[in-house]
């Protein structure tokens, strides 16, 4: 009986070895939990690296912070050909503030004051008149040629002109040839009025003498045809 019981017991001791070392075998094949973490975290980064985004894909904008954040290029603004401006549009505001009170000085200087023609140069002009108390004075006119006004006061009463090829007629009406003159005479009512009065002269100097009422109406028209009816060649 005691050599039965002691085979047996070494036969359960032989079997607990056989499994120890088989649990011990497989513990050294099958690594546990931790060690799997570890060995994870223990690995390089380049093997758990992902794909960069499309943002990264380009160096220079990685390398250059300021490439990032510079706003993307715009089309230049259409070129628009402008005038170039006077020499008036150019000055410079002390240049205008120069230049003004001279040009203010010029345009406030009188104008030159004419002066009525006394009886000497009445007498020298190229034609007579009666004048009826009025005056009359010399306006500007062409090298050739001269303008001379008949006013009483202020109020224009006719005009006459002396030169070649005088501008005849300026009135329209009938025209009437009368003492080597012709005349156009105006209707207005049952009053027909003489207005306008050329010499022609082919052989004297002036050529022309033009004589036409400025003033129509009341006394002052009525003034202005008799002087005009007065004047004549000399």
């Amino acid at each position: 009986m005691t050599k039965a019981k002691t085979l047996s017991s070494l036969v359960v001791s032989v079997s607990a070895l056989m499994a120890a070392q088989g649990a011990l075998a497989q513990s050294a094949t099958a690594p546990t939990a931790q060690e799997l973490t570890r060995a994870l975290n223990a690995r390089s980064p380049q093997a758990t690296s992902v794909p960069a985004p499309a943002a990264q894909a380009n160096p220079a904008a990685t390398q250059n912070p300021a490439a990032r954040s510079a706003p993307m290029s715009r089309p230049a603004p259409a070129v628009t050909a402008v005038r170039p401006a006077s020499p008036a549009q150019t000055q410079t505001p002390a240049q205008a503030q120069v230049t003004a009170p001279v040009a203010q000085v010029r345009d406030a200087s009188p104008a030159p004051r004419i002066v009525p023609l006394n009886n000497a140069a009445i007498a020298a002009l190229p034609f007579r008149i009666d004048l009826k108390g009025a005056q009359i004075v010399e306006r500007p006119a062409g090298p050739s040629a001269k303008v001379y006004s008949v006013r009483r006061g202020e109020t224009p009463l006719l005009m006459i002109y002396t030169g070649p090829q005088s501008d005849y007629p300026i009135y329209g009406g009938d025209q009437a040839e009368v003492a080597g003159r012709t005349s156009i005479v105006v209707t207005e009512g049952v009053r027909r009025r003489a207005v306008e009065h050329l010499f022609r002269r082919e052989d004297a100097q002036p050529v022309d003498i033009h004589v036409w009422v400025m003033a129509m109406d009341g006394a002052d028209g009525d003034l202005a045809e008799q002087i005009a009816q007065t004047v004549d060649p000399r």
